[in-house]
């Protein structure tokens, strides 16, 4: 079973993740190597290389800057976390709907989202969408010294909180509308 969290950024889908591996049912995927996340990564790609190619070309497409550190992360790492074996239920806290939400600097119409929606594989059982009041992740985001890892000001951060935002909320009314599992709330409140 695999269970993918998402949510926008500071919202504490990572503390979230910390919480339930301290259960000892649920596993967070763990690329210890660089050869490991390149090897999971690229059979991710083999098993799944429609979706891959559409991810990469909508990254390039909607990237104005950090184009490599989306790469790395976005077609490398939260891809790979999927295809590494876990013993028990494996939690991933940035996924595929996490790099559809995240991967463009600048909005990307609806109709967009949709197609590359349409082709991501259905990997995750149940996806669990995290989401606290504005104040709290304005806390979340102090504690981790910013919003986003590759903004440079708060004016960018805000931005972009606006873009995943929008995204966002794309991505929950595709989930619904296609009888997916989602369960909302934030770390409190969500039943495991």
């Amino acid at each position: 079973m695999t269970i993918e969290l998402f949510g926008l950024p500071a919202v504490g889908k990572t503390t979230c993740v910390d919480m339930m591996c301290e259960k000892s049912e649920y596993k967070r995927p763990e690329l210890e190597t660089k050869l490991a996340v390149v090897w999971y990564a690229l059979l991710f790609w083999f098993r799944y290389p429609v979706f891959c190619v559409k991810l990469l070309f909508f990254t390039i497409k909607h990237s104005k800057h950090s184009l490599y550190t989306k790469c790395v992360h976005g077609l490398g790492v939260r891809l790979a976390r999927y295809m590494v074996p876990v013993s028990g239920i494996r939690v991933v806290d940035e996924g595929l709907i996490q790099n559809i939400m995240n991967l463009s600097d600048e909005q990307v119409s609806e109709k967009e989202i949709e197609m590359l929606f349409a082709a991501m594989p259905k990997i995750a059982d149940k996806y669990i969408h995290i989401v606290v009041p504005n104040n709290v992740q304005e806390i979340y985001a102090k504690k981790r010294g910013r919003v986003f890892a590759r903004t440079k000001s708060k004016k960018e951060d805000g931005l972009l909180l606006e873009i995943s935002s929008a995204h966002e909320g794309v991505l929950s009314r595709l989930l619904a509308e296609n009888n997916f599992d989602v369960q909302t709330g934030s770390c409190e409140t969500i039943k495991i």
